[in-house]
């Protein structure tokens, strides 16, 4: 039996429960029908989102227009827009004129998420919210058997056996964990954070289930990985194989994140664990998926996009320089390879003249992750011919709990337990 603490039931500091209120607010808006039981989660969650891709280091003046973009990429619709801006106005967190513009605070996303924590509390949560929470912390740290985590939540939080059911009912249905039935009576627990922390450890367990050619397979991959840090899925693929990669995916092993426009879309591999190098808890510091979109962009940048438009030559020169707060360019490709990070708030694009851009870092903590992932060992700037180069630039990005709730989905359709041996022998050894 695992040991399940009470320090664990402490363990959500304001940063790491508003980290799991966004995360559970993006399950909750993908699914159909009542969330009644989650409502708060809900609204905290979604006003922690729009506060994020508001604000930005300094204080700022949003105009309506720019607003609007912002707010319909993170999913927020018109009615959801202005009650999520009158709450944060109540809160004292942004400031709004009758013309529209929006005044906000210079705010790093550490702080955005502990005024998430802090509107779900001020919301009166149930115990039910408040457990849901717990659950998945506990879940991305170990995989659980359903029965000892049950337990455990019940007594710290005085659920009832209604209450109880309804809880793993709907962290099942809505997503914030992944089950595996191991058998009649018994479910194992887990979610897409497994890897993020403790990953050596970890590595291991999964490595007593592989061949020694998969093993040998995955430390070359990891061992690119941590020099380059990011590679494309394709590369990937060629290593380890489409079987093994399939594996890996869904129980994130690999975060995978697709970057993409009008005629291609590319996949790239990033280790979660990468997101650790700071020290603090990648799970924050990676919450709204900015860090791997910042480097899938420079990454696209620098393989995708060719000299003559401004391809990315010398990452971390000028990732130091952006985070300093200097601008960089100007060059054409600016104009159309950072879309996506112009959307998500993290940078500012100035025209000039003759069709050049600036470019700007807005959210300097999102820099600094990027370069201690990029520059690790030194990045690989591989030359690719001109005719690989689209013509069109980088308009979305999806994160990898997107591409892993789809690879999960095809693996349960072919087989429900593809991944039951590995999530099993993470579950023994005590991790």
């Amino acid at each position: 039996m695992i040991k399940i603490v009470i320090f664990e039931f402490n363990m959500l500091n304001k940063k790491l429960k508003g980290a799991w209120l966004i995360h559970h607010a993006k399950k909750l808006s993908s699914v159909d029908g009542s969330v009644n039981s989650f409502e708060n989660t809900l609204l905290a969650g979604k006003a922690g989102t729009l506060l994020s891709s508001l604000s930005n280091d300094n204080q700022d003046t949003i105009s309506k227009d720019r607003l609007q973009v912002l707010t319909s990429v993170t999913g927020i619709n018109k009615l959801e827009r202005d009650s999520l801006l009158k709450l944060l106005k109540d809160k004292e967190l942004i400031d709004y004129s009758s013309s529209g513009e929006v005044v906000t605070l210079g705010l790093t996303n550490h702080s955005v998420l502990e005024h998430t924590a802090n509107i779900f509390e001020s919301e009166e949560p149930s115990n039910v919210e408040q457990s849901a929470l717990v659950l998945s912390e506990k879940a991305s740290n170990e995989p659980v058997l359903q029965h000892e985590i049950e337990e455990f939540l019940a007594d710290n939080f005085k659920l009832s056996k209604t209450d109880s059911s309804h809880l793993f009912f709907s962290a099942e249905k809505i997503g914030f964990t992944d089950v595996e039935t191991i058998s009649p009576n018994e479910k194992i627990l887990f979610n897409g954070n497994l890897f993020k922390r403790e990953f050596t450890k970890k590595i291991g367990k999964i490595f007593q289930t592989l061949s020694t050619t998969e093993s040998q397979n995955i430390s070359e991959l990891n061992e690119i990985l941590q020099r380059d840090g990011c590679v494309q899925y394709n590369e990937a693929e060629k290593i380890l194989g489409t079987v093994l990669l399939n594996k890996l995916g869904p129980i994130g092993f690999y975060d995978i994140s697709l970057v993409s426009n009008s005629t291609e879309t590319i996949a790239y591999l990033t280790l979660p664990s990468a997101f650790s190098k700071f020290g603090s808890n990648p799970i924050i510091d990676d919450t709204f998926d900015l860090a791997k979109a910042f480097i899938s962009s420079l990454k696209y940048g620098m393989t995708r996009s060719s000299s003559n438009r401004g391809k990315i030559q010398m990452i971390e020169l000028l990732l130091k320089k952006l985070i300093s707060g200097k601008p960089v360019g100007p060059v054409t490709a600016i104009g159309q390879d950072y879309k996506v990070l112009e959307f998500r708030g993290v940078v500012r694009v100035e025209p000039t003249t003759q069709g050049m851009f600036y470019l700007h870092l807005l959210k300097k903590e999102v820099g600094e992750i990027a370069l201690q992932v990029l520059t690790t060992g030194g990045v690989s700037e591989q030359l690719i011919t001109n005719s690989l180069i689209p013509s069109t630039s980088a308009t979305t990005f999806k994160g990898p709990e997107f591409t892993r709730e789809i690879s999960r989905k095809k693996q349960l359709e072919q087989s429900p337990n593809e991944t039951n041996q590995m999530i099993n022998i993470l579950r023994t050894g005590g991790l």
